[in-house]
């Protein structure tokens, strides 16, 4: 039976886990592969400390890798605001969301332009 892996960031640290069970009480996980016994955590703190599954965390990096790849900017223009860091000097950092979306269009437009070399 394979374990489910997870990104977390526990007070120690960020770490990629491995659960036993998640029931609606405890969590069982380890972070080490070759700790022979799991730890025991409430499921509170575990909703707390749990940020996503390995595969999406893989994804979110395959992601923002290729972005970095692409060499795209990572800023947007937005309105003045003085009390906020980056606002007051016009800009903001895009969100994932917004890289995502950026990044699937560049990757689809170029599948679209290596079709049409293909075929001409």
């Amino acid at each position: 039976m394979k374990k489910q892996k997870w990104y977390v960031q526990l007070p120690e640290g960020c770490y990629i886990v491995e659960t036993r069970s998640i029931g609606h009480k405890w969590v069982y996980y380890k972070k080490d592969e070759y700790a022979k016994q799991f730890t025991k955590i409430k499921r509170s703190d575990w909703d707390r400390v749990c940020i996503r599954t390995l595969d999406q965390q893989q994804y979110r990096l395959d992601i923002l890798n290729a972005f970095r790849k692409l060499g795209l900017d990572d800023h947007k223009p937005s309105r003045i605001c003085r009390s906020h860091p980056t606002r007051r000097f016009g800009w903001e950092y895009k969100s994932f969301e917004e890289i995502e979306q950026e990044v699937l269009s560049y990757k689809q437009y170029s599948n679209l332009i290596q079709r049409s070399e293909v075929n001409a």
